[in-house]
């Protein structure tokens, strides 16, 4: 399809340029170069169609045996058929390919480490232009890449770069990386909430009222468990795995979730973008951290028996319909999906209260474009015109199947979900506190504050200020 257009708009110029001449005998060198010059923007993208006479870009990311938690390809090998995504990741390579005469390279490794990244600077190995790398460790390898900045055709502030996420890799002046819609990476990692519609329709009716309470400004913390209460119900009074809840999910994904959820923001950015932790003079925060203690405490309505923060016992437990809701990244709604008889909606993760502006959903642990420092200046051009193109153009056409394809059930579309995802696309966000320094921070305070249940925050905030701006202080070696 892409082909034929590209096809039309080319026979549409030719034509231009014919009638032209037709019409005005005495067109000039200069008239000429004009027409060229409108012909270059005939995509909407902006961008020059810029003939790179067969340059190779060279991009690198995991493949599925290492990083299993997050859709990471971007050119599919094999037989993908049937994949609606992997066959519109191969018509768009396609279509960037003969648009500017130029191949695309995608190369896969099971782990790209810090150790990688390193030896292949301090090597000089011109490996690969563009590496896709985990977002928990890019500032450690900080030195090793260039300003993404320096890209002069690439635009971050567009909605195809994820602005809310990419926002986070801009530190002492330094753009270290970003997060374009080429790469599902990181997009799949955004957390929702789930919810069992045919728990939810058996106590409180149609499942549309449950969309309204987003649309109403009223998808709260409170909401979530003034709901997650009515359904809470036990056989014997013995709380065990046979009864039914309000709310299942690892420790740290459901109290990250409702964290940033909340508006809490753990590292901010200072003067010249430099990141510095203020929690624990922070009364709103303070207050935001115990009402999510508070709420945990003296009912049954969350329910998870595991002392490791990272997992959920009993595993699978929304998806064996005992709960209401559960908190799962993109990347795991298609297996939900696959476990379950009966459907389930998306939301997006609760706000705070009413009065907070955004919805928030976390999006963590995926990978993001890094622009390697052996890259030459003089590839540095059509380096930034091929991943705009990219991130554009996935915008257009693979975001939209990707939501599609999240929405797929046994019986019916959603398209309630569907505006539901809207939201949740429009809020991914990251934070420094949870994406990159998560055991200082975010794991920190789950892990002495709410695995506890004791509300000692004030301390353990004042211990955390303390220590917390050595840390960073260490990572920004690291940005020059």
């Amino acid at each position: 399809m892409k082909k034929t257009i590209a096809i039309l708009l080319l026979l549409c110029t030719l034509l231009g340029m014919l009638a032209a001449c037709k019409d005005d005998p005495e067109t000039t060198e200069d008239d000429t170069d004009e027409v060229e010059t409108d012909g270059e923007k005939e995509h909407e993208d902006g961008l020059p169609n810029v003939d790179m006479n067969g340059f190779e870009l060279n991009i690198m990311t995991y493949d599925d045996d290492w990083f299993t938690w997050a859709e990471t390809t971007i050119a599919p090998e094999g037989s993908y058929s049937g994949n609606v995504l992997y066959e519109e990741m191969f018509e768009r390579n396609a279509y960037i390919e003969e648009r500017f005469n130029c191949f695309l390279n995608v190369s896969t490794q099971t782990n790209i480490t810090n150790t990688n990244i390193q030896n292949w600077v301090l090597g000089g190995e011109d490996v690969v232009d563009v590496v896709m790398f985990y977002d928990k460790w890019v500032l450690d390898s900080a030195a090793y890449f260039h300003n993404f900045d320096d890209l002069y055709y690439v635009d971050l502030s567009q909605n195809y770069w994820n602005p809310n996420v990419t926002q986070m890799f801009k530190i002492n002046g330094k753009q270290i990386a970003a997060s374009g819609a080429f790469s599902l990476g990181m997009l799949s990692r955004t957390m929702v909430t789930v919810f069992n519609k045919e728990i939810y329709t058996n106590r409180f009716g149609d499942v549309s009222s449950m969309y309204a309470y987003v649309d109403n400004n009223e998808w709260t913390l409170e909401k979530l468990y003034e709901l997650g209460a009515e359904v809470v119900f036990s056989q014997d009074d013995v709380w065990d795995t046979k009864d039914q809840y309000g709310i299942s999910a690892s420790k740290k994904t459901l109290y990250t979730a409702l964290m940033v959820g909340s508006g809490i923001q753990f590292v901010q950015k200072g003067k010249d973008g430099i990141p510095e932790f203020k929690l624990s003079g922070d009364a709103l925060t303070l207050d935001k951290l115990q009402k999510i203690l508070v709420l945990n405490q003296d009912n049954h309505v969350y329910y998870d028996t595991s002392n490791d923060p990272n997992m959920s016992d009993p595993e699978n437990f929304f998806e064996d319909e005992h709960t209401l809701f559960g908190f799962r990244v993109l990347d795991a709604i298609p297996t939900a999906r696959a476990l379950m008889d009966a459907e389930f909606g998306i939301v997006p993760v609760p706000k705070y209260n009413s009065e907070q502006k955004s919805y928030y959903s976390i999006c963590a642990g995926g990978d993001v474009a890094c622009l390697m420092k052996t890259v030459s200046e003089d590839r540095m051009d059509n380096i930034g015109i091929l991943l705009e193109a990219l991130a554009y153009d996935s915008q257009q056409n693979l975001i939209p199947l990707y939501k599609i394809d999240l929405l797929k059930t046994r019986y019916a579309s959603d398209p309630d979900s569907s505006a539901m995802l809207d939201i949740v696309f429009e809020s991914a966000y990251s934070d420094i506190g949870v994406n990159i320094m998560e055991d200082a921070v975010s794991l920190y305070l789950i892990k002495n504050v709410f695995q506890t249940g004791k509300d000692t925050f004030s301390s353990h905030l004042a211990v955390m200020e303390m220590g917390i701006p050595e840390i960073i202080a260490q990572k920004i070696k690291n940005i020059e």
